[in-house]
Order: C-alpha cells, then structure tokens, then sequence
C-alpha cells in the first residue's frame, strides 16, 4: 500500500510520462521559427560597444582586433548592421575601455567608504597570455548591504 506522498509523486511521474510519449509520438509536429521583428533585431549600439569591451578584456585580445579583416567578415555575416555599429579603431575600443574605467571608479569609491568591514588587499602575481608579468590588486569587504564583495582595484605589468 502506497502513501499519500508515494501515490502523488506517482501519479506526477505517470503525467510527465505521457506527455513525454505523446510528444515523441506526434510524427506531424512542424518545427516552427519565431517571425524576426524589426525590433528585435535592433542593436543598441552602446551596449554592442560595451559588450565587445568586455570581450576583448575577457579574452585578453589586443585593442586592434577590431582591425581584423577576417573578424570584420565575421561580424558582416552575423550581422551587416553589427558591422557598422562597431568601431574601426583600436584606438576608439581604448577610449571606450577608458570611458568605461572612468565611469566605474566612482562605484568602487563609494563602496569603499560604505564597506562595513575592514578592507582587505589581496595580491595576485601571474604571467600573462602574451609572456608579460602582471601583478593585480583586489579589495575584499562587507557591503553596506551584508553581502561581501571582491573588487579589482588595480593591475600593473611587472618589469624585469
């Protein structure tokens, strides 16, 4: 004899079988495409830029790689309209990285002086992907919040 909880999950497991089968069994289910819109479709070109920032810092790629003809034929055939969204320059991606530095000091500041706890510095020693030594700096402390935060404060190539 089944309890109450048994006879549920059981009758639960029975239902998710058979829809299951059923699903499989549905020769004539037609795989369906959503209808692109316009607005769907639409890039921001403001978050393009800080996603491709983001990927250049994640991947340690040189500013210049937007240069690339290959990675422009790339980006052409995903998207025409990416292509034209996206800077032609390595030198506009390290304003935008700069910009983007900029804008983030003041949050780091602030937490700084709001942090609960006492801050704490963590060195970080490694060799970069291009042979380069690097030392960073990250802050560990309580937020104003209770929830701890790590922050990335510094990183400087090493000479020598």
């Amino acid at each position: 004899m089944l309890s109450g909880r048994q006879e549920n999950r059981r009758e639960v497991t029975q239902t998710r079988l058979g829809d299951i089968t059923a699903f499989l069994a549905d020769e004539a289910q037609v795989s369906k495409k959503r209808k692109a819109t316009v607005a769907e479709n639409a890039l921001d070109q403001p978050m393009f830029r800080e996603l491709y920032c983001r990927y250049v810092v994640a991947c340690s790629l040189p500013f210049t790689h937007v240069e690339q003809p290959a990675f422009r034929d790339l980006i052409q055939y995903i998207c025409p309209a990416a292509n034209d969204l996206l800077p032609t320059s390595g030198d506009t991606i390290r304003s935008d990285l700069q910009r983007g530095y900029d804008g983030k000091r003041e949050f780091v500041r602030r937490a700084l002086q709001n942090a609960l706890s006492s801050i704490h510095i963590v060195p970080d020693n490694w060799t970069s992907a291009n042979h380069l030594g690097v030392i960073g700096f990250t802050v560990q402390f309580v937020t104003e919040d209770h929830g701890q935060l790590s922050l990335v404060i510094r990183i400087k190539e090493l000479q020598g």
